[in-house]
């Protein structure tokens, strides 16, 4: 699903966050460029992702949610869920009006660790999963190795919808100073967090955002993970299109810096998606002739996110212990 950034603005300061350069820039997409980028999705599926920064900022966010339920698109809009009083009620007045089908609209709320919260953060974010329940589910970015119970606890708490979605925090190609992104040699302790999420959370369906290598996890693992058939996990690193309110579109925000275009020159979203997928085939993985000497790559696996595709600067494992079956 393509992602419309309608704002690059955002109240947080996540260390890990790799949109940080936008952040604070006040850039808000104008309705024009909005309805020209939804046209331009339109080409394709009918169906895509509202981000930011945080997308609830935009003073049309209410307007543009109406305009497209009302046009029957599918919708999932990615927030921090830290949403004002006023917003709040415009928000709850357009899903008071619309019939919503089955799965037309989802909030995946990002949240942090209790440690990384503030209290106005942790207020507006119980009060927000408090309000939508069902439409919403948690999102989280591993930046750390760290428990990951406390989402399921929190999913449980509120009523949400029981998915939860798992990334992890990647580096901004071309700068990997801009933000804390979380290392290789990290990769297996978190894979074992995961695991514990896992085995604790009966019900609930994990869905792996892209850039996840399939050596994270060992055979016996991976066994635990598809033991719940619900469970929504690939090792790939996607083409999801990220579309600016300049009307820029990228591959994603790893991979922002090497290769921009405009929507205009494309006849549809389609010939987008070929053009970045061909452009962004990496040759290697995060490990490396590690990987590209595994039965799994390109097969099973993409080797990790293009983010650490620059030559020379992947993280390697000391051991060997990351490769799958160990």
């Amino acid at each position: 699903m393509a992602n419309l950034l309608i704002t690059t603005d955002c109240q947080r300061k996540c260390e890990y966050c790799f949109a940080q350069e936008n952040r604070g820039s006040g850039e808000f997409i104008s309705w024009d460029n909005f309805m020209e980028a939804v046209s331009f999705i339109s080409t394709g599926p009918r169906a895509f992702n509202i981000l930011g920064g945080e997308p609830t900022l935009h003073p049309d966010f209410d307007k543009m949610l109406a305009y497209l339920l009302e046009k029957d698109f599918m919708i999932q809009v990615f927030t921090n869920g830290m949403i004002d009083d006023k917003k709040l009620n415009d928000i709850t007045s357009v899903l008071n009006k619309i019939a919503l089908r089955e799965g037309q609209l989802s909030f995946g709320v990002n949240i942090n660790s209790e440690e990384y919260r503030t209290k106005e953060e942790d207020r507006l974010q119980k009060r927000f999963l408090d309000n939508m329940g069902h439409l919403a589910y948690l999102a989280f970015t591993i930046h750390e190795d760290t428990s990951l119970i406390f989402l399921k606890e929190t999913a449980e708490k509120y009523y949400l919808d029981p998915t939860i979605r798992l990334g992890l925090a990647m580096p901004l190609c071309g700068n990997k100073n801009l933000n804390k992104y979380l290392p290789v040699s990290s990769y297996r302790p978190v894979a074992k967090r995961i695991i514990e999420l896992a085995e604790n959370s009966e019900g609930i369906t994990l869905m792996f955002d892209c850039g996840f290598p399939l050596c994270m996890f060992n055979m016996d693992e991976l066994g635990k993970l598809v033991k719940n058939e619900e469970n929504k996990f690939s090792f790939v690193c996607g083409v999801p299109l990220d579309i600016y309110p300049d009307l820029t579109v990228t591959n994603c925000y790893p991979l922002s810096r090497m290769h921009k275009n405009v929507i205009y020159n494309f006849a549809s979203i389609m010939d987008a998606y070929k053009f970045f997928e061909e452009g962004f085939d990496s040759p290697e993985g995060i490990y490396g002739s590690r990987c590209t000497t595994c039965q799994f790559f390109k097969k099973s696996c993409q080797g990790g996110c293009k983010g650490f595709a620059e030559p020379g600067e992947a993280d390697e494992p000391d051991t060997m212990e990351h490769r799958v079956g160990a």
